[in-house]
């Protein structure tokens, strides 16, 4: 990370950079030798608005120099962009983009560790966190569990609970009336290799068998720190960036004050004099010997995904996207329910691969035949006769606003109950699927599921998608135990085999995406409808993961609920009606059910 940072700085500078997550997915995992893998959300003109109060205005001068728009009508003028901007910083209600840059040693953030910021805002609406580790902010080094709790909590849930509460500190400090983690649309957290080998170790401590792995024991563990850090804003009070709910105790008798008895500005009993007060007055009163009532936490989907290395050898990371303080408290802020789904194909041999369709964008390294690398790899492992397999397509959506913004998480599984008797081989098996058909339904599924649990359809299209980012499993995880005679010396391990490059899924991502695409401009140009220079298909990321959860707090985990083979994050945005809907509704009230 030390030797990237090195050349990412020359790019994007020291100053005002953009925020941003750095993982490891191993040696291999990317295809043709490749090392190094961006993907990038650019805010036209913000670089500019971020760096001069009195940029050059000359709107009107006539400029001869054209620049290529990628992604727009034909070429842009300098004196086109400059009328762009000068707009841009006239707007006294939608600051274009803001950052949050800590640079030095502070109790309430940790310093950057590189050249990125901790928080971007677009727009005065969305916020994008840097990726998250369970850095102390005082000492810049990584959380250890205290001494009294080694025995019973691991290394990596101290750091992700750490991480989430960075998270909330760094909210808490935009500018605007700050942040919290319930304003979260989409989330990912990240796990390392290291996390996973100390749930070998504990496996292998209690002398269980190591034929596979305790996925569901980490994922369980997750989910619940994940969930008690959003429900309680991770004991950050709202308010008092460098404050955090046990440092509001009125004495040490009193212990520790509940971040429930601050209200949204971070006033405690809401300005009144008493909670019993404060409860009575809002309407919200009950009895203080009751736990809270978890139904009324928010429901933030999560897709929690394991990966070789995280910076600083870290075993946690957490990066948000966020609806920013004045988005969440004028527009609504919700989640869909859990949709599912089936798609069934017939595990034949014979069957051809998937077809190309639209082509491919860069050289992935797949041409589409049978004497691919990979795919041959793969077919050889089985030449059983052909059996009924399904995968179950699940779908989740996080939205602010009726057709703003919103994130869908969207994951495919085996469904174990259709595989009959013959058993999958982890990322092998993927070849044989029908992937164009389902990359689609999971395309189709993240588009639909972004409404309102009370709207009839979706508001968004193919063209209000920002990017997609598709999570694969690409190797086998296996855990390995060694035993000597004396029994002290006794190790385990976790053994990684990267399997897939991932070059046929970004071939037919690509080929859905661009196919999709097509269809909606066809249809705009049926119907007359002005297209709003969406000439561009979506962009996209495919990265190549060990494994792969949905996190969601109304689904249980199964055990047999499936293999995670494919996932998905789809965020969608429309920023024009998002910035109207602000404008319209802040500081204003509205009974629409009366």
């Amino acid at each position: 990370f030390a030797s990237i940072n090195r050349h990412y700085q020359q790019f994007f500078g020291t100053q005002l950079p953009p925020s941003r997550a750095c993982v490891a997915v191993g040696k291999g995992a990317l295809p043709g030798g490749r090392r190094v893998m961006m993907d990038c959300i650019v805010q036209r003109g913000s670089g500019a608005y971020l760096r001069s109060g009195d940029v050059n205005q000359n709107s009107s001068s006539n400029s001869s120099s054209d620049t290529n728009n990628h992604g727009g009508n034909g070429d842009t003028t300098e004196c086109e962009k400059a009328s762009f901007l000068q707009s841009a910083l006239e707007n006294k209600h939608h600051a274009l983009r803001k950052t949050l840059h800590v640079q030095s040693i502070s109790s309430w953030a940790p310093v950057c560790i590189g050249p990125y910021s901790q928080a971007n805002s677009l727009r005065s609406s969305l916020v994008f966190l840097a990726g998250m580790i369970g850095l102390v902010p005082e000492t810049m080094t990584l959380i250890q569990p205290a001494a009294d709790d080694e025995d019973s909590v691991s290394g990596w849930e101290v750091q992700l609970y750490q991480s989430w509460k960075n998270a909330a500190a760094v909210l808490d400090g935009l500018e605007g009336g700050g942040g919290k983690l319930e304003d979260t649309l989409g989330g990912l957290v990240y796990f390392s290799l290291g996390a996973l080998e100390s749930l070998a170790d504990e496996v292998h401590g209690n002398n269980q068998t190591n034929s596979s792995f305790p996925w569901k024991k980490l994922w369980t563990s997750a989910r619940c720190i994940c969930n008690d850090a959003i429900e309680t804003n991770a004991g950050i009070v709202m308010g008092s960036v460098d404050g955090v709910a046990a440092d509001k105790s009125s004495s040490a008798e009193d212990g520790p004050v509940d971040p429930s008895l601050y209200d949204e500005d971070g006033v405690l009993y809401g300005g009144y004099e008493d909670e019993e007060t404060w409860r009575e007055m809002s309407g919200t009163a009950s009895s203080s010997s009751l736990p809270p009532d978890s139904s009324r936490a928010p429901s933030v989907p999560l897709l929690m995904v394991c990966l070789p290395e995280l910076p600083a050898n870290a075993q946690a990371e957490v990066e948000l996207i966020c609806a920013s303080r004045r988005a969440a408290s004028c527009l609504d802020m919700g989640s869909g329910s859990l949709s599912h789904s089936l798609v069934s194909y017939c595990d034949n041999k014979d069957t051809p691969l998937a077809p190309l369709g639209q082509g491919i964008l860069w050289d992935t390294g797949y041409d589409g035949n049978a004497n691919s690398k990979s795919v041959d790899k793969h077919r050889s492992q089985d030449e059983s006769s052909p059996s009924l397999q399904c995968i179950e397509i699940s779908a989740v959506a996080r939205y602010t606003g009726l057709g703003c913004a919103c994130v869908s998480t969207v994951v495919a599984s085996l469904k174990p109950s259709c595989a009959g008797s013959r058993e999958m081989d982890d990322a092998n098996d993927v070849v044989n699927m029908d992937i164009e058909n389902i990359l689609s339904k999971m395309i189709d599924s993240a588009i639909n599921n972004a409404k309102d649990l009370k709207e009839l359809g979706s508001l968004f299209t193919i063209g209000d998608i920002l990017n997609v980012r598709l999570y694969y499993k690409a190797a086998s995880v296996s855990q390995r135990k060694s035993n000597d005679d004396d029994a002290a010396s006794s190790s385990s391990s976790v053994h990684m085999e990267m399997m897939d490059d991932g070059s046929m899924l970004r071939t037919n991502l690509h080929s859905v995406l661009q196919s999709k695409s097509k269809q909606l401009l066809r249809k705009i140009a049926n119907n007359d409808i002005d297209n709003n220079g969406i000439n561009n298909m979506p962009a996209y990321t495919v990265v190549p993961v060990l494994s792969m959860h949905l996190s969601y707090p109304m689904e249980e985990i199964q055990e047999e609920a499936g293999m995670p083979l494919i996932a998905m994050q789809v965020t969608l945005v429309d920023a024009i009606r998002m910035e109207t809907e602000m404008w319209v509704r802040h500081n204003r009230q509205y009974q629409y059910d009366n």
